[in-house]
């Protein structure tokens, strides 16, 4: 199977169970939100669990969308459609964010840090080659 269709099922998927675990009333008291975890630890223990999955996921797709973007506008080594299919990760967002607000944007800024974490050491050896191949 596809590892970017692969990402995007279990980024939804897990991204949802992430959401629905957790309690989500409003308005949102950090008091009864702390006490609801520490009574339910299995439901806790879950929904990180389902937010790991969901972050890794959709930190994939969207390191894969920046790579790709990149060398579509650099090379044009990259089809339109697989630029597409990495693309999707925008719309799982959008989806998550119908569901929770708060929930969905700890996901997304988990997924865009660690996306431009692992990004930024493959620019940063580029750029160090390019300055190897001018120097040789």
């Amino acid at each position: 199977m596809n590892p970017k269709l692969m990402s995007i099922f279990l980024g939804f998927l897990a991204g949802l169970l992430f959401i629905r675990t957790l309690p989500n009333k409003k308005p949102f008291e950090i008091t009864e939100f702390l006490l609801e975890l520490i009574l339910h630890p299995v439901q806790f223990f879950l929904a990180m669990l389902f937010f790991f999955i969901s972050f890794l996921a959709n930190a994939y797709l969207l390191k894969k969308s920046f790579e790709e973007t990149y060398l579509f506008l650099k090379k044009g080594g990259v089809k339109w459609h697989e630029l597409l299919l990495s693309y999707t990760v925008v719309f799982i967002f959008y989806l998550l964010f119908l569901q929770s607000f708060w929930y969905t944007i700890s996901l997304l800024l988990f997924s865009i840090i660690y996306s431009l974490l692992s990004l930024e050491f493959k620019i940063k050896n580029e750029v160090d080659l390019k300055k190897l191949n001018r120097k040789l």
